[in-house]
């Protein structure tokens, strides 16, 4: 499954149109600036013209990749994707010693181990896929500091796995539920960090609201009585 990510540009459009009618010229539209850097760096219409918004990250890297690289890696996703992740993951290190440099099985290998819900081996494999495109390879950037925050305890294990499933997900009372979830996990380190008003407000909003699973519901008001236990 190929991710395609998609980014977001304001701009503030300044056009110069300049023309000489005294000696008859056709009027020439200039290159229109769109954004002009400290250091005189300009982005122009002219570079900007036909971008779509997706990137195409499967493309970073991969000149120079022997042929036995890429039969390897595209094998180890068939595998991957029938849930065979043991094979997945020798195929996708045989991939990775032909190809040192590219990042692709690099970052099929952190996503595996992601799925296997071995964070540590995720975290060391996301974090050389950053080491390899530092300026990103799909989410591996995002994934690496979700990671490490839950390492830390900043964020529960398992949210950045469930952020994951939730975009994925087709069947919306799943996806509500999920979502419930990772938003009481929310209102527990709000409560840990000190903004109990925020986290009953959380949780009070989870355990009225309608739309929320039975489980939601339950949840949040179970997690609220324990935090209202702590202010009493």
């Amino acid at each position: 499954m190929r991710l395609a990510i998609t980014l977001l540009l304001f701009v503030i459009l300044t056009t110069c149109v300049g023309c000489n009618r005294n000696q008859g010229e056709t009027p020439k539209e200039s290159a229109v600036v769109v954004f002009r850097a400290a250091d005189g760096r300009t982005l122009t219409m002219d570079e900007l013209r036909g971008l779509t918004g997706t990137f195409r990250y499967e493309i970073v890297g991969k000149s120079n990749v022997p042929a036995e690289a890429e039969s390897l890696h595209e094998q180890a996703r068939q595998a991957g994707g029938s849930g065979d992740y043991k094979k997945a993951i020798t195929l996708l290190e045989q991939a990775s010693k032909f190809a040192p440099q590219w990042p692709y099985p690099v970052y099929d290998l952190a996503f595996t181990y992601l799925l296997m819900k071995d964070t540590e081996n995720a975290r060391k494999q996301y974090r050389k896929t950053v080491e390899l495109s530092t300026r990103g390879f799909f989410t591996a950037i995002t994934a690496l500091d979700a990671l490490v925050r839950e390492e830390k305890g900043d964020l529960p294990t398992g949210t950045y796995l469930a952020c994951l499933s939730l975009e994925w997900m087709d069947d919306p009372e799943k996806k509500a539920e999920t979502k419930g979830i990772l938003q009481i996990n929310t209102a527990l380190i709000l409560d840990r960090k000190g903004d109990h008003d925020g986290a009953v407000r959380l949780l009070d909003e989870l355990a009225l609201d309608p739309a929320s699973t039975y489980a939601t519901e339950h949840l949040a008001k179970v997690t609220l009585a324990n935090v209202a236990k702590k202010r009493v």
